[in-house]
């Protein structure tokens, strides 16, 4: 994510490491069975879920999204990490682009 967000750094506590974006816990880190991590991120909005969904589904990634919090969640190391960067980069983009109103421009056409 270098270079993605200028408001993005670690913070660290005693029971998991976050990713802050924004002022916001954008990625949680917790520490399962060495050498993996759970790493989980919220994601309210209906179309971007779908959009990262596709993304790993694509990569044929396991995951599991908490419907009742909106969280997605997955187990990763280091390996993971360094052969996914850009599904990583993806999912990233998809959860901190812009929201862009779609505009009616063929309202004015008779179909």
């Amino acid at each position: 994510m270098a270079g993605k967000s200028d408001n993005a750094y670690l913070n660290y506590t005693q029971s998991y490491i976050s990713i802050v974006v924004d002022g916001r816990n954008a990625y949680l880190f917790d520490k399962r069975t060495q050498p993996n991590s759970a790493v989980w991120f919220n994601v309210k909005d209906d179309e971007r879920e779908e959009v990262i969904r596709d993304l790993f589904s694509s990569k044929n990634v396991v995951f599991s999204f908490n419907n009742n919090y909106q969280d997605f969640s997955l187990t990763i190391n280091r390996q993971f990490v360094n052969d996914n960067r850009d599904l990583l980069a993806a999912v990233h983009t998809a959860r901190y682009r812009p929201y862009v109103k779609e505009e009616d421009s063929d309202s004015s056409e008779i179909h």
